[in-house]
């Protein structure tokens, strides 16, 4: 979706945090998704076919229903961690793969 307000109007405060990739063995189509922080918002949220849409404190993402990857980029967002690129392989909904800034972690089997 493209919206008419800027990045610089609607966030004044924002951090370009990193880019996930994800592959999964039920979608053929890789997606990409670019992560910002943001200490501020201005404007109205748009409507949005995935669900509601809120601004939320950081700490209460961890009680949010989240995929196994989610937590290894929600904990680099916690530690202030440097610009990353963080690839999540999944079967089915199990994590097979992640591997972050070109070195693999360990997954839980």
């Amino acid at each position: 979706e493209i919206y008419t307000l800027s990045l610089h109007d609607a966030l004044p405060i924002w951090r370009y945090r990193g880019i996930v990739t994800f592959l999964s063995s039920e979608y053929p189509e890789t997606e990409f998704m670019h992560l910002f922080t943001a200490d501020g918002f201005e404007g109205t949220l748009k409507e949005c076919d995935e669900g509601d849409l809120e601004w939320v404190p950081r700490a209460r993402m961890r009680g949010f229903p989240t995929w196994e990857g989610d937590r290894i980029f929600l904990d680099l967002i916690d530690r202030d961690a440097p610009f990353f690129s963080l690839k999540l392989r999944y079967e089915g909904e199990h994590l097979a793969e992640a591997v972050l800034n070109g070195r693999e972690k360990p997954v839980h089997a």
